[in-house]
């Protein structure tokens, strides 16, 4: 099971500053995103206990919850929200043999989301887009000044629930280029 849930930077105030964003807009991300991961995680691990059918649930999750990164309260409370929850779930139910693996992410430009998260932050931090994502992409420890693909996101992904990947249950995996930003 994979749940790629996200939401719209420009609904949640993502970019902006923490003492002037909303508790509804606060709490919009950890409602939306950590509610969608844990009522699909909780669907598909019935689902598998009562089949007997194992297998892998795969969460979803971003370099924010290791991120020192000012006007991403929300986010990155629910990414490191989601964190803890792969945990549990991994403790829960790795003796039905279902295992519980968040995949974490680094900005991948691709993406709506992340074009318009980060034009709120870099209008708050007064730089442009361009110097935001300069910053972004130069602090890596590998493949120079880029950030991983989505389709490379998605080659881990494939791998973590093969059977090549079976050996790993409860872990965080970090797919960024080895990011010196993150914690």
């Amino acid at each position: 099971m994979f749940n790629g849930i996200g939401v719209r930077a420009n609904d949640v105030s993502m970019g902006l500053p923490t003492a002037i964003t909303s508790l509804e807009h606060f709490l919009e991300p950890i409602k939306t995103i950590v509610g969608s991961q844990f009522l699909t995680s909780k669907i598909a691990a019935r689902y598998m206990i009562e089949t007997k059918s194992e297998g892998t649930i795969l969460t979803l999750t971003s370099s924010l919850s290791q991120l020192k990164l000012p006007f991403m309260a929300g986010i990155s409370s629910a990414s490191t929200a989601i964190e803890g929850l792969t945990r549990v779930l991994a403790a829960e139910f790795g003796n039905f043999g279902i295992r519980a693996i968040g995949l974490n992410s680094t900005a991948l430009f691709e993406s709506r989301s992340i074009q318009e998260s980060n034009a709120n932050l870099a209008k708050t931090m007064g730089i442009s887009a361009e110097a935001l994502k300069g910053m972004q992409t130069g602090a890596h420890l590998l493949a120079g000044k880029r950030t991983p693909t989505l389709t490379e996101v998605g080659d881990v992904a494939a791998f973590l629930v093969s059977d090549a990947g079976a050996a790993l249950n409860s872990h965080i995996i970090d797919v960024d280029f080895g990011s010196m930003m993150v914690i």
